[in-house]
């Protein structure tokens, strides 16, 4: 038989039993449906991964309005917990990378507090939506309060969440540039190197040096 009667009656065969197309597909076309079925499998699982990863951060500034260069975070942090130092004081803070609300980002409400008896959310500041800016550097804790929940995961999380009365300090440093964050963690022999050298003390330095080892990297 030619080929190409071949391909004729495979097609007339096929139309009139479309349940039986994997069965008639060629060893080569079986091998191709695979290899694609495969590849939609491992791109969803990234996108899953992805979104699991998807946390959000606080960050502290030493500028007004959320702006500078420089700034210290506190990573995959639980909404309603208080975040803070009674070592450093910053001048304003803001909740990011908060998760998905249809097509754009859930708005959150960010808190700033002052110290007292040892603890660093003890005395109310003010709120802002994200960012809650003090006026000058007197802020030593935060809090944020997700203002809607679109993600049944978010809910789910929010609901069963018990609060942590201990509050938690910045575990990164960051230095932001054309809206992406390079960053180090505070615990780690990178960030114990930089504050060892001469680099520690200029913010331009530090920024490099946090550029060109960051350990984290996030898309503002």
């Amino acid at each position: 038989m030619s080929k190409a009667r071949y391909i004729k009656l495979r097609s007339t065969f096929l139309s009139f039993f479309p349940g039986s197309i994997s069965y008639y597909l060629t060893f080569q076309e079986q091998i191709k449906m695979l290899s694609f079925q495969t590849t939609i499998c491992v791109l969803a699982t990234m996108l899953f991964s992805i979104r699991a990863i998807s946390a959000t951060d606080l960050q502290f500034y030493n500028q007004n309005n959320c702006a500078g260069a420089i700034i210290d975070i506190c990573s995959n942090f639980p909404e309603g917990e208080c975040c803070g130092s009674l070592t450093q004081l910053w001048t304003s803070v803001q909740a990011v990378n908060t998760p998905p609300c249809f097509s754009a980002k859930t708005p959150a409400k960010t808190t700033g507090f002052s110290a007292q008896n040892q603890q660093p959310c003890a005395v109310l500041l003010g709120s802002g939506i994200p960012c809650y800016s003090a006026g000058s550097q007197i802020i030593s804790g935060a809090t944020y309060q997700l203002l809607a929940v679109c993600d049944a995961a978010v809910k789910e999380r929010r609901d069963g969440a018990s609060k942590d009365e201990k509050c938690l300090e910045p575990d990164l440093i960051g230095y932001i540039e054309d809206g992406v964050s390079y960053q180090l963690y505070k615990n780690g022999t990178t960030y114990a190197a930089l504050m060892a050298s001469p680099a520690a003390n200029d913010e331009s330095a530090v920024g490099q040096f946090i550029q060109q080892n960051a350990e984290r990297v996030v898309q503002l």
